[in-house]
């Protein structure tokens, strides 16, 4: 009896995920610092949101969870949920998701610190 070799297909398989085909093909990867604190924003309502490179951010990074009192630096994702379509109008056109922890230190303490 004779039986198929499965090389081919562990050297296809790199290309496949590469190319986007088993998830998000991210329309661009970069590295951000996601501050100590929230800030009060206004979207639809008063809300809180992370401060992301010293701007509000008020998405959700899809795989991150936020802890006060750290600076964290990583690497996102940004994809488009929708694939291509409109989004549900209270939602936002891109997605982000956390690709690496690149480092995680605790803030200097100040006011805003040290009443979370």
């Amino acid at each position: 009896m004779r039986t198929r070799s499965s090389a081919p297909l562990c050297l296809l398989a790199p290309v496949l995920v590469s190319c986007g085909l088993f998830g998000p093909e991210y329309l661009e990867i970069r590295e951000v610092t996601v501050g100590p604190t929230l800030a009060r924003g206004q979207g639809a309502g008063p809300q809180s949101c992370m401060v992301v490179d010293g701007e509000f951010f008020y998405d959700g990074i899809e795989g991150f969870t936020w802890e006060a009192g750290y600076d964290h630096r990583l690497r996102i994702g940004k994809h488009d949920p929708w694939g291509g379509k409109e989004p549900p109008q209270d939602a936002g056109r891109y997605a982000y998701r956390l690709l690496e922890l690149l480092d995680k230190t605790p803030a200097p303490s100040t006011p805003a610190t040290l009443s979370q």
